[in-house]
């Protein structure tokens, strides 16, 4: 089984993908660092110098490539990822999307303490906000396919999250 974690920039998709997977027993991948790994270069940098364009194939490129592998695993996608071509459709058709929610604020303070990891909020200060607003408002459509949609606000414990996935995918 593959489970496939969408939502904004911040959210925790790496974090809690971690966790899960490590709790399943199955390989994690991040589908950013994977592009960053195959490009020698961090995704602002493909962003700068190579495009967007050039930027959605490759990710479009690195996810078929993750979903057509015959492994369970989970995979964290990036936040633009089910907005692009027929990701979403190709993801829910792969494996179970899983949608994770949290409060703008709390993923702003996130980003903000992060220093310079997401180059495109580095320097919005208390403007994050606005644009995670403005992200969701343009993806929200999208995130709200996924086959589970779980509010991750304040919830800190691995096993409490974990243990709510398991209860809609039938895991243990």
């Amino acid at each position: 089984m593959k489970i496939i974690l969408i939502g904004l920039p911040g959210v925790g998709k790496s974090y809690w993908g971690q966790r899960l997977a490590s709790h399943l027993n199955v390989p994690f991948f991040d589908l950013d660092l994977l592009i960053e790994q195959t490009e020698g270069k961090s995704i602002s940098d493909v962003f700068a110098q190579q495009g967007e364009s050039y930027f959605r194939k490759s990710e479009q490129m690195h996810m078929s490539k993750l979903l057509s592998d015959t492994r369970s695993m989970v995979v964290a996608t990036g936040g633009g990822t089910p907005c692009y071509a027929n990701s979403m459709s190709v993801m829910k058709k792969s494996g179970i999307t899983v949608y994770l929610k949290d409060e703008l604020k709390s993923i702003a303070d996130r980003i903000r303490s992060e220093d310079g990891i997401r180059p495109l909020f580095a320097s919005m200060g208390q403007n994050t906000e606005v644009v995670l607003r403005k992200m969701l408002d343009e993806r929200k459509a999208f995130y709200e396919q996924s086959h589970i949609i779980t509010d991750v606000s304040g919830l800190r414990n691995p096993h409490l999250f974990t243990k709510r996935l398991e209860l809609f995918t039938g895991t243990t």
